[in-house]
């Protein structure tokens, strides 16, 4: 039976293979998987995160593109529902990941829609920036969002998020008024989040 459903799902593979191979190239990005930490080592994570992070001087400044990474993501899954449901509609099988997001995708394009609303390009580009090589340009709130999906498989909830941000501000204190970080963070998670739940659900 696993044989069968290999041969045919490779089809959709191989076309889902192309919609990525389209993408325009950039460098790549860290993988959203890591090592699952419980919330006590997340809050260790939280105060060496704090500790190691360098904060670009003008924040405007050569600042990583997000809303490019959010309009890509959006694209291919967007198109990946396209050939998900001509799969349904031809009687062809699809995996449950795929059933899941299609069953799921209009939560999805709801927090694309929120992202846009609520982290507004010009407000984005005043953030902290991180001045690293390896994520230069980066916002701070940005990276700390990519690190709580690494470590919880995408699996959040409110008292981890509470505490990391907590015990973050042990070490750098993120303001709201002045730098906007703490208001960021459900949009940073937002933008994130959507590739985690589908990666989750595609074994």
């Amino acid at each position: 039976m696993m044989s069968a459903i290999a041969t045919n799902s490779a089809p959709m593979n191989d076309t889902l293979l192309g919609l990525f191979r389209g993408r325009r190239p950039r460098t790549a990005d860290p993988p959203l998987r890591a090592e699952l930490l419980s919330i006590e080592r997340l809050e260790e994570r939280a105060k060496a995160l704090a500790a190691s992070f360098t904060l670009a001087r003008n924040p405007r400044r050569k600042a990583r593109p997000f809303f490019s990474r959010l309009e890509d993501n959006a694209r291919v899954l967007r198109e990946a529902y396209r050939v998900f449901s001509d799969e349904v509609h031809s009687g062809a099988f699809i995996p449950p990941a795929a059933e899941w997001l299609l069953d799921n995708f209009h939560l999805i394009e709801g927090e694309i829609r929120d992202t846009r609303h609520d982290l507004p390009r010009d407000y984005y580009l005043q953030l902290p920036k991180l001045a690293s090589r390896e994520m230069a340009g980066i916002a701070r709130v940005y990276a700390m969002a990519l690190e709580l999906i690494r470590h919880t498989d995408g699996r959040l909830e409110r008292r981890q998020l509470v505490r990391f941000a907590t015990a973050y501000q042990t070490v750098a204190p993120l303001t709201i008024c002045s730098s906007g970080c703490a208001s960021t963070v459900p949009s940073c998670l937002q933008c994130a989040r959507p590739w985690s739940s589908v990666s989750r659900r595609r074994g």
